[in-house]
């Protein structure tokens, strides 16, 4: 099932908002910690993308940094044929 706007903001709203939601995005690990077990990239980089939207530029790259992508980008290593570096 594709993730959408609404399910992100929904979780945004009930479960890192007075949370996790610090400026320097330092909730972020916190929030996967007890929320990420099996999340997918798609449903990183929507949450990205929200963060993102709503100002919080620290805490959109901590999501993406902890997709696959981000994980090889930030280990320094290429990105395994079939994935491309667009961000």
């Amino acid at each position: 099932m594709p993730v959408t706007r609404a399910d992100i903001e929904e979780r945004w709203n009930n479960r890192i908002i007075g949370h996790y939601d610090n400026d320097d995005g330092s909730g972020v690990l916190s929030y996967l910690s007890k929320y990420g077990k099996n999340i997918s990239d798609e449903k990183l980089f929507a949450y990205a993308d929200y963060a993102r939207y709503i100002g919080k530029e620290e805490m959109a790259k901590g999501f993406e940094m902890n997709t696959r992508k981000g994980l090889f980008k930030c280990l320094g290593y290429h990105l395994p044929f079939g994935l491309k570096n667009d961000f």
